[in-house]
């Protein structure tokens, strides 16, 4: 995991250099910022415990970290369900951006580091941030409305504040993926 998480950060590192030294031209009073200068240094910190907000990021910061094949992932929808055992709770589903002319829609957007998740996968507003995959709803007796039922996968979801893009653009924050030890359902 560790190795996939510093080639990623290479390869974004790398595109990066290649994009200022290809915008800067010798005419060009100041050269082209890095716009995925803040993913780089907030990617280049992460770790499980504490995700800080990437501080700078723009529009143009989601389409180049898009661009780079670096995965961007957004909110689409959270639904609350009651269970008699704990109550009420939601389960967040999260599905990767693959068309670049959605990044600037309202929904809360994460570019993701660390190991990969399906394109479409859930969380669950308690316990721990394991990724959950094949949600379906099942109606038991005595339950009003329907129970989720999944899989789990041994990938966590650890997500970083959120910060507001300039220009009223989404909400982005940081998300780093990581194998957990167990995994429950």
């Amino acid at each position: 995991m560790q190795v996939r998480r510093s080639t990623q950060l290479a390869a974004a590192v790398a595109l990066s250099a290649a994009v200022v030294v290809g915008l800067a031209s010798p005419a060009s009073a100041s050269p082209s910022r890095d716009p995925l200068a803040p993913i780089t240094a907030a990617a280049g910190s992460a770790s499980v415990g504490e995700l800080a907000a990437p501080q700078g990021v723009s529009g143009q910061t989601l389409l180049a970290a898009h661009n780079a094949g670096i995965p961007i992932y957004e909110l689409a929808q959270t639904r609350t369900y009651y269970t008699g055992k704990i109550g009420y709770y939601n389960i967040s589903e999260y599905r990767r951006v693959h068309d670049a002319n959605i990044l600037g829609s309202p929904t809360a957007k994460f570019v993701t580091f660390g190991d990969f998740p399906p394109d479409i996968f859930y969380t669950k507003s308690y316990g721990d941030q394991s990724i959950l995959v094949n949600l379906h709803e099942i109606y038991e007796p005595n339950l009003v409305g329907p129970t989720p039922k999944f899989d789990t996968t041994p990938d966590k979801f650890n997500m970083s504040p959120l910060i507001q893009l300039p220009g009223g653009g989404p909400s982005v924050g940081l998300a780093f993926v990581s194998e957990s030890s167990s995994s429950s359902s």
